[in-house]
């Protein structure tokens, strides 16, 4: 769900603007990425050789699963349009310092969603290489990354002018998004929320939390989809397996020391999981075992669907509680010098 904040004409203004970004959605690619071939996920499905590259029927599974775990309150999830969803096929001009970026997959430097235009960027495990893993780990890794675009496609939004929008370089410049999900941010760029220090145990960082969140629904839907399925994976070599074992974890996962057969990139692409569970998902475990109180599984949904209704008052009601105080969730969250909600 999103909304156009100001007056009436504001308002007019604004959805036209944010809606000619979405039209030429695809300008985005070109300018940002001219050195990847990208084609809409929607080709997987249509084109007979790229049908090959995944398994098309699991990924149905996998949405069907995905829907039917969310709460029937949800009336207006969209998923998200497999047109507008770019998957990286191969990178045109490979240079030294590209490293793991060549790797491909669902921690490439280039997986990203743009929430303004609506376009989401990934790519297929090991694709930037031109290496092929077993069909069913690289589907269910493509599923990971495009319920999370899913997931961010409906995350309540709020969108307003700046107020030097005139004076802006570009359309998008002069466009500021007030809130999402369950924060708020700063035209200046400042966040509501905390940011972590590096040697953060936990977070107070309410973006790094409902990214968490969100990874979260994303792997406990693939692990229903596993067991329903009944599906064997049989993995070919430990790198394969250390994939399939990340993309199905829903608690903390120590670092991994990259098996004697992994290549430099596959090792480098070890590293990048490693050093992600360092700053993001271990800090986002850590915050679960500081802060549930009860059944864990009612404080994620707690949370995933106030991100999605934009409704931060039972967020605000259960942090709260841990300070007895009605302030507890500023205390707990708020950036210093920033605005309450």
């Amino acid at each position: 769900m999103e909304i156009f904040l100001g007056n009436p004409v504001q308002k007019r203004e604004l959805k036209y603007y944010i809606n000619v970004l979405r039209l030429f959605h695809f300008n985005i690619i070109e300018e940002k990425f001219s050195d990847i071939r990208y084609v809409p996920l929607s080709k997987f499905f249509s084109d007979p050789v790229l049908r090959e590259r995944i398994n098309v029927a699991l990924f149905h599974k996998g949405v069907e699963a995905f829907y039917a775990k969310l709460d029937d309150s949800v009336e207006n999830y969209e998923f998200f349009p497999i047109d507008r969803a770019f998957i990286g096929l191969d990178k045109l001009s490979v240079t030294p310092e590209d490293s793991v970026t060549n790797f491909g997959g669902f921690y490439s430097k280039y997986q990203t969603y743009y929430n303004i235009e609506q376009v989401s960027v990934g790519s297929l495990l090991g694709s930037y290489v031109k290496k092929k893993y077993n069909i069913n780990i690289t589907t269910l890794e493509l599923l990971r990354s495009y319920f999370h675009d899913s997931i961010h496609f409906n995350t309540f939004s709020s969108y307003k002018f700046r107020f030097d929008r005139h004076q802006a370089k570009s359309i998008k410049d002069s466009i500021h998004r007030v809130q999402f999900g369950f924060n708020l941010k700063h035209e200046n760029g400042d966040s509501f929320a905390n940011l972590d220090g590096s040697e953060s145990k936990t977070t107070r960082n309410l973006g790094l939390v409902m990214e968490g969140v969100t990874d979260d629904f994303c792997k406990t839907v693939i692990k229903e989809v596993i067991d329903e399925t009944k599906i064997k994976i049989e993995c070919a070599t430990a790198f394969e397996k250390i994939i399939l074992d990340e993309i199905t974890s829903t608690s903390y996962v120590p670092p991994q020391v990259p098996p004697a057969d992994c290549d430099d990139l596959e090792k480098e692409y070890i590293g990048t999981i490693n050093n992600t569970y360092q700053y993001v998902w271990s800090r986002y475990y850590a915050f679960l075992d500081e802060f549930t109180a009860g059944d864990i599984g009612q404080f994620k949904d707690l949370m995933f669907y106030s991100m999605i209704e934009g409704d931060f008052s039972n967020i605000r009601d259960y942090f709260s509680s841990f300070n007895d105080d009605v302030l507890g969730f500023d205390n707990l969250f708020k950036n210093k010098g920033s605005y309450s909600y």
